[in-house]
C-alpha cells in the first residue's frame, strides 16, 4: 500500500483488497460472525507501506466485504471489486 491509501482508510474507515484477498477477509470474517461461540473473534489487519520497514497502523475488519461497492478512494485500486468497514486501533502519522 502507499501511505495515502492508509490515510483515506483511516479518513473514511474503508479498505479493499484485491478480488482474492476480499474473498478471504471475507470468509474469515464470516466464520468468525457465524460460530456458535460466546465471543466472535476480531480480525485485524496489519497496515503497511511498501519499501519501509515499520507497520503504520492496525485496524480491526468491523463489516464483511461488499463485493457490489467500489470504494473509489484508491487511484491503483479503481479495478478492485468490493469494500469493507474497519476501524483503526492504532495510527502511526
Amino acid at each position: 500500500e502507499k501511505k495515502e491509501d492508509i490515510y483515506q482508510s483511516l479518513r473514511y474507515n474503508i479498505w479493499s483488497s484485491t478480488d482474492y484477498g476480499n474473498h478471504c477477509l471475507n470468509e474469515a470474517y464470516t466464520d468468525t460472525t457465524t460460530r456458535q461461540s460466546s465471543s466472535q473473534a476480531p480480525i485485524y489487519l496489519f497496515f503497511s507501506v511498501f519499501n519501509h520497514p515499520y507497520f503504520y497502523g492496525l485496524a480491526e475488519m468491523t463489516s464483511p466485504v461488499d463485493f457490489r461497492r467500489k470504494a473509489g478512494l484508491f487511484p491503483e485500486k479503481y479495478w478492485w471489486r468490493g469494500c469493507f468497514q474497519v476501524s483503526f486501533s492504532y495510527f502511526l502519522p
